[in-house]
């Protein structure tokens, strides 16, 4: 994976992922912009060393963001006390952190992930001729 893969699968997972909360929620915070853009360069990474069929990178998508979340949700959310979402009330979660309705969203979104990374890594070799 070279330099300017990376630095495009963080900058579109970032601000994807922004994009995402913002239209569903009305806005974002700082550490979903860096969650997202660690999150899909590590999705990217997987995609494009294993060639992965839809079912396989939704799948992978769904995990990814789930563990994320939580990671992340426990520091941001549990530890600094930064109270950046909430899912207590859904039902089904994990200390609020991350629930089941959140991952079979995520599971979609393995969809989307796949073509940006299919479309990253043929504008990179591209670019390369």
């Amino acid at each position: 994976m070279t330099f300017k893969e990376i630095v495009c699968a963080f900058f579109i997972g970032g601000f994807g992922y922004a994009a995402v909360e913002i239209l569903f929620r009305g806005f974002t915070h700082w550490s979903m912009v860096l969650t997202g853009g660690i999150v899909f360069c590590i999705f990217y990474k997987i995609y494009i060393t294993n060639h992965l069929s839809v079912i396989k990178s939704c799948i992978i998508s769904m995990v990814l963001i789930t563990f994320f979340e939580l990671f992340v949700g426990c520091i941001v959310n549990l530890q600094l006390k930064m109270h950046v979402w909430d899912y207590s009330r859904v039902i089904y979660n994990v200390k609020g952190q991350i629930c089941v309705p959140f991952s079979v969203g995520w599971f979609l979104m393995g969809v989307p992930m796949a073509f940006f990374s299919k479309l990253i890594k043929g504008v990179i070799e591209y670019l390369q001729q």
